[in-house]
């Protein structure tokens, strides 16, 4: 939204940038804008299986009587991981969008190599997960 001064009375106006756009960028944006909701949500699920393999395992291994100290930790770190994509999903949509806003592209902020090390890391927890119990 842009806002201005109307000149007869002084009162600001607020105007929505979109509207001035021809409709193929306004197009454009709302494909945009949808996307950031997909990747948001697809954070959102992401975040909440981790979790949920997490919670599940922690179930299975107090049934079966075979919890031990490593078993808790990993454990908690899928739980933890989870809640983190959860929140890292958040912030990014947060960001994209005020960037949207701005009429800039939204362009990446973090690095990828960043969040593939993220995973590699989370995908070595699973398997030591794997070989430990």
């Amino acid at each position: 939204m842009r806002e201005s001064a109307d000149s007869e009375n002084g009162n600001v106006v607020r105007r929505d940038r979109r509207k001035d756009r021809d409709p193929r960028q306004r197009l454009a944006y709302d494909r945009t804008y949808l996307a950031n909701e997909r990747t948001f949500a697809s954070w959102i699920r992401t975040g909440i299986s981790v979790a949920a393999i997490g919670i599940a395992l922690a179930q299975f291994l107090y049934a079966t009587r075979r919890a031990t100290f490593m078993s808790i930790l990993i454990e908690i770190s899928f739980v933890v991981s989870g809640t983190a994509m959860i929140a890292f999903g958040a912030w990014r949509f947060t960001l994209v969008n005020r960037e949207l806003g701005r009429g800039r592209s939204g362009a990446a902020a973090v690095p990828p190599w960043i969040i593939y090390s993220l995973t590699a890391l989370l995908n070595a927890i699973l398997i030591a997960m794997l070989f430990l119990l």
